[in-house]
């Protein structure tokens, strides 16, 4: 695959290197990854490129195995757009006790977000407002966990 290459102001910029260099900073110092070390990579599809490259870091540096979780934006929007009311105000017990389980088990977590910007209806904002609320409550073992520092973790939001 050809690395992602655009022009500014006569001057040719190669995108790749910059994502291997953020990587290797994530990696190296914001986690510190180690011989043996699991990791977990929560991210957005947009950010899939800086996750390949963070993956091959982490095995680099002797990870022992990295998950990856995709929270993909349109799929949130149809889950607010189209779930059930019955449902709004409720969150899976067992997505709980998967992220417990990550944490529990030594995974360090590496967090990658952007803001997503729509033209969200009003009651869609409603909706969304209700979800994030639930599954917030919801996450506060996970939350007090991870507070905790039993794991390493690093968190990037991109603004």
């Amino acid at each position: 695959m050809a690395p992602f290459v655009y022009k500014k102001g006569g001057l040719t910029i190669n995108n790749s290197m910059y994502l291997t260099h953020y990587a290797n900073v994530i990696v190296n110092v914001g986690v510190s990854v180690e011989k043996g070390d699991l990791i977990k990579i929560n991210f957005s599809s947009e950010h899939l490129p800086l996750v390949r490259e963070l993956t091959k870091e982490a095995y680099k540096n002797g990870a022992h195995y990295v998950s990856l979780d995709l929270q993909d934006p349109e799929i949130e929007r149809n889950r607010v757009n189209y779930l059930a009311e019955d449902f709004l105000d409720e969150f899976p017990n067992t997505e709980v006790q998967n992220q417990l389980n990550y944490a529990k088990s030594g995974y360090s977590m590496i967090t990658i977000k952007a803001p997503t910007f729509s033209n969200q209806r009003d009651e869609s904002i409603e909706r969304a407002s209700i979800l994030t609320k639930t599954k917030s409550m919801a996450m506060r073992p996970c939350q007090t966990y991870g507070m905790e520092n039993h794991n390493k973790w690093y968190r990037k939001k991109f603004s």
